[in-house]
């Protein structure tokens, strides 16, 4: 991607670094932001995460550190000139709490609160209430994850946290319907479309809040960053990988029922499984962790992870093709791309085809992907030795 030569006015075509070379930039900046920090002032007005308490941007600058160096622990980082020793750096930073301070608590979450006056309300309302779409819903792959159901379609268990990422289904809210509360999943990427009172929407605190919150990073995600850590044999963190998983779900309960509460957002439980105290959902939660299962433990700290992350998108798409994990449904392409399964990355726009057309050209030709068909080909660098795990 254009990033060195990128909005420079003298450069209209700019070149495309690799990948490997822009994270080692990344890297470098943070390093630079958690050292200006240290002494730094932020103007209180001007900042919308954390009103100018320039400790608390230290802390995320770190932690997002700890997020890059596990996004690149499965592929070779040493290009030349640009080497990147990721296991050096976790050991760095998380060996080093006083100079590299990171999230403690979920007080000290990245999050952007939005005014609720037009311009500034959250985009899911905004989708929802002043473009008036009503068909964006909660995916299969995630109900599937927090209801899990016997080999009789029968609901054995649910993660309590589904009752706030998602919404009932419009006909079992219909009371001439007469059918008993139910989540369900629309199937990413269908062929066609559902009926839409049949599929569960996103729930209340994400969509139907215009001064609603977007989650850039919280401490619940770090937990999950350090169990990878420790399950590669960075003892620095100073924990287990069962350990630092048990803190990452309990931290997501608590933030995602506090902020319900916040928002005064409704839950709606199925029929005989209802709700009870946070510390008690959590650990029911916690007391079901299959770490034999294919996969291991690895499998488990992403699918916590996966569901901790709720609602940052980008983020979990990376994950997901950095890992392998959570196992997912066949992704059917919808109608342009049947069979071809998880797209490998976002498209380059159609300007840089116009306007930067020689380098655009050689790094499609590069990455050996497809004209016409730009997110599929090769593989972002940082998923190069990784496959999606389908579900059977």
């Amino acid at each position: 991607m254009p990033y060195s030569e990128a909005f420079k006015n003298d450069i209209s075509q700019p070149k495309y670094d690799t990948q490997n070379q822009v994270y080692f930039t990344v890297f470098k900046l943070l390093e630079e932001a958690n050292e200006l920090l240290k002494e730094g002032a932020i103007d209180g007005g001007a900042d919308l995460i954390y009103q100018g308490r320039a400790n608390q941007w230290r802390k995320l600058a770190n932690s997002l550190m700890a997020r890059y160096y596990t996004r690149l622990n499965k592929v070779n980082t040493f290009e030349a000139g640009f080497e990147i020793d990721v296991t050096g750096g976790l050991k760095k930073i998380f060996g080093n709490p006083a100079d590299y301070p990171m999230f403690e608590s979920n007080e000290d979450d990245a999050q952007l609160m939005y005014t609720g006056s037009q311009p500034y309300v959250h985009p899911f309302y905004s989708n929802r209430y002043l473009d008036n779409r009503e068909d964006f819903a909660v995916s299969k792959n995630l109900v599937d994850l927090l209801q899990i159901k016997d080999a009789n379609d029968n609901i054995s268990f649910i993660d309590k946290r589904l009752y706030v990422y998602a919404k009932p289904t419009p006909q079992s809210m219909d009371e001439e319907e007469n059918i008993p509360v139910e989540y369900v999943g629309q199937i990413n990427g269908a062929t066609a479309p559902p009926a839409l009172a049949t599929i569960s929407r996103i729930g209340n605190i994400f969509r139907d809040q215009p001064a609603g919150k977007s989650f850039w990073m919280t401490y619940s995600e770090l937990q999950f960053i350090k169990a990878e850590a420790a399950l590669n044999g960075i003892t620095d963190v100073g924990g287990s990988p069962q350990f630092f998983i048990e803190e990452g779900i309990t931290s997501s309960f608590m933030k995602q029922f506090s902020e319900a509460s916040a928002y005064q957002a409704p839950i709606v439980p199925v029929n005989g499984h209802e709700i009870k105290t946070v510390a008690e959902d959590a650990a029911e939660v916690i007391a079901r962790l299959d770490y034999s299962k294919e996969g291991g433990i690895i499998r488990v700290i992403m699918e916590q992870k996966y569901i901790s992350i709720f609602s940052n998108g980008i983020e979990g798409y990376a994950e997901l093709r950095r890992t392998g994990w959570p196992a997912i449904d066949v992704v059917e392409g919808g109608r342009k791309w049947p069979g071809k399964g998880l797209p490998n990355r976002f498209p380059y726009p159609i300007s840089e085809s116009r306007t930067n057309s020689a380098n655009y050209n050689k790094a499609v030709n590069d990455l050996n992907i497809e004209q016409g068909n730009l997110i599929y080909g090769g593989k972002m660098w940082f998923t190069n030795n990784t496959d999606i795990n389908y579900k059977n």
